[in-house]
């Protein structure tokens, strides 16, 4: 009897601890406001990475991906120990969390790796005792480069949006083309231009069975330098 008399006592005293002893304080709006200003201070941008100059110290006949050598980094900086980010993008469901230990000389960085303009969402989350708590959304649309930059057509129309070296548009190679034939066409020979407003029916069929077949051979001269790009061999 004596026992469960302790045992009773054992139990209220250790009730009336849990009830003394304060909770930890949730998050307060003073710590909230300290962490979104710190949040606010986080940066998301990209680079360009050209390290082709390594492929000639490659060994003979060792086969390499241009993209291996010429590629886009994302970076994220400033980000502090009492948060992290969840990054996701629009090609597929991945989600990747980075932490302030992931960080190199204060800079996280993480190779786009896809040949198409990616949008990425970027998460912001407390991590201290009393916050958890998504804290902002940023995002950050990263370009592509873009294979039509060095035709001889662009360096007469070198300012056209689709003759730069990163493009943020997600449209077809073959529109890209058409765009910078139907640009050349406009800013080098506009007379030729003004003329086709006289041309018939017959003769707009004419110009567009020449001009799908001219497109034709550029798609098929394009696939082959494109091949060539991505996978050369060093002889």
């Amino acid at each position: 009897m004596k026992k469960v008399g302790n045992y009773i006592i054992f139990i209220l005293i250790t009730f009336m601890v849990v009830l003394i002893v304060p909770k930890a304080d949730s998050c307060t709006y003073k710590e909230q406001a300290a962490l979104n200003k710190e949040a606010s201070n986080i940066k998301f941008n990209y680079e360009i990475v050209d390290k082709t100059d390594e492929i000639k110290n490659l060994p003979e006949g060792q086969d390499y991906e241009e993209s291996d050598y010429k590629y886009i980094n994302v970076m994220i900086t400033n980000l502090m120990d009492d948060m992290y980010i969840e990054v996701k993008n629009n090609i597929n469901d991945e989600k990747v969390t980075y932490h302030y230990s992931d960080q190199q000389e204060g800079v996280i960085r993480f190779k786009k790796n896809y040949d198409e303009v990616i949008k990425y969402t970027f998460n912001i989350y407390a991590a201290t005792t009393n916050c958890k708590n998504r804290l902002q959304t940023k995002n950050l649309t990263v370009p592509k480069f873009n294979i039509f930059a060095q035709l001889s057509t662009c360096s007469e129309i070198p300012d056209y949006k689709y003759c730069q070296e990163l493009i943020t548009d997600n449209i077809s190679n073959n529109k890209i083309m058409a765009s910078i034939a139907n640009e050349y066409q406009r800013r080098v020979f506009p007379d030729s231009v003004k003329e086709t407003k006289n041309f018939s029916i017959f003769d707009y069929l004419k110009i567009g069975g020449i001009v799908l077949v001219i497109l034709g051979i550029i798609g098929m001269i394009v696939y082959i330098i494109v091949r060539q790009i991505r996978k050369k061999r060093i002889i």
